[in-house]
């Protein structure tokens, strides 16, 4: 019988999705800073799913979101 393991995403993997987010302030000249925010925080709900060591904290952190940005609970329920 196979091994199931879990695969789970590498820090290069998630450092790869932090930095797509961060370099979209750049495409958008900052106009678009809630959005952006929240799409990095519907990441950070998701992504713990694929890596039990998952740092939210760090996570926001290099997409650019600031410490202290209060976001609002995701919207989108499929997600949870």
């Amino acid at each position: 019988m196979a091994n199931k393991r879990k695969a789970h995403m590498t820090y290069k993997e998630l450092e790869l999705i932090a930095d797509v987010i961060s370099e979209s302030r750049i495409c958008f000249e900052d106009k678009v800073d809630a959005t952006i925010n929240h799409i990095a925080e519907h990441f950070a709900v998701v992504l713990p799913r694929t890596n039990p060591r998952f740092d939210r904290e760090r996570f926001l952190r290099s997409c650019g979101v600031e410490s202290g940005y209060e976001a609002a609970t995701p919207t989108c329920s499929n997600l949870l």
